[in-house]
């Protein structure tokens, strides 16, 4: 199978499975390579795919159509001043939604095209990233503080969905990730973290964001559902060594992952990297400070893929 990763600056791909990785010259093979911070796949061409980054040369978001032997720009109408950076892209049916933000903790502009990147129209300004829903893109969600806020008509309106939990006397404390259920757009997962201890974990709710139960205690600092399997979901922890949490009763209970190397164990970059390689649901890739992992057994077994 074939594998995308983004290093520091660049994209690279492997063809065989991890063994061997080699650079993909998305800007061509003498210009700079730009700093990547986003990849998705067409779910309506297995060779059609898009990465976006930090802006450079008038370029924001690439497009390939071949599996990444030809590439084109298709920034037209993309802010792509000097200081914008497109913080992540995604592919639903025939639209792509791009969120681009002007540098840290400053607001996103979530962008859509309907014709592959052709042309561009800004749908919303918000104050943190976007969870789109995959099944019915026209609903999203972004959390501020305690909140969770949701639009169900493409982001045209925000409106407080409802409250992860009250706020914490004496902690600075707040919702830093959602994640929409693949199937369901009403199943959410959050992640908290903050001073306050007792206030953390991952939080579910059923009904839109209007109420919540916490599933897992700990300082979590982010949730990803997987999208070829919906009861799975995969949450990082942010102290110490990066540790990261499974489920596979759609978030009701959660059991520690560890990814070992002999006699050490190895710490996630930060999490959940972790991500389903299609046409397996036991197949999964790990993202670490040493390399990336593969484990052909959901996490039992893991082996360090090339370089």
């Amino acid at each position: 199978p074939t594998i995308y990763a983004l290093p520091a600056r660049g994209l690279l791909r492997s063809m065989d499975g991890g063994a061997t990785w080699a650079h993909v010259p998305v800007r061509g093979r003498t210009a700079q390579p730009p700093v990547l911070n986003g990849l998705a796949f067409s779910p309506q061409s297995a060779t059609t795919l898009y990465v976006c980054g930090d802006a450079i040369a008038g370029g924001i978001v690439w497009k390939t159509v071949d599996g990444g032997l030809n590439w084109t720009n298709v920034s037209q109408g993309l802010p792509t001043q000097a200081n914008r950076r497109c913080e992540q892209i995604e592919v639903y049916g025939a639209n792509v939604y791009a969120q681009i933000s002007s540098g840290p903790h400053t607001d996103i502009e979530l962008w859509k095209s309907a014709n592959g990147g052709q042309s561009w129209t800004r749908l919303s300004v918000t104050p943190r990233l976007v969870a789109i829903s995959p099944s019915n893109p026209a609903q999203m969600y972004y959390s501020m503080a305690y909140n969770v806020y949701r639009s169900q008509n493409e982001g045209a309106t925000f409106a407080i969905a409802g409250q992860v939990r009250a706020p914490s006397v004496g902690g600075l404390n707040g919702v830093n990730t959602v994640a929409v259920h693949p199937t369901n757009p009403n199943e959410l997962l959050a992640s908290m973290t903050g001073s306050n201890g007792s206030q953390n974990g991952i939080f579910r709710s059923t009904n839109g964001g209007a109420s919540w139960v916490r599933v897992r205690e700990g300082n979590n600092i982010g949730v990803r559902y997987n999208s070829t399997n919906p009861t799975e979901a995969w949450a990082g922890d942010c102290c110490g060594n990066i540790s990261v949490y499974r489920t596979t009763t759609g978030g009701n209970s959660w059991f520690e992952v560890k990814l070992t190397e002999g006699t050490r164990t190895v710490s996630f970059s930060s999490g959940p990297m972790m991500h389903s390689m299609p046409g397996s649901i036991q197949t999964i890739l790990g993202a670490t400070r040493q390399g990336l992992y593969k484990s052909e057994n959901c996490g039992t077994v893991w082996q360090r893929l090339g370089t």
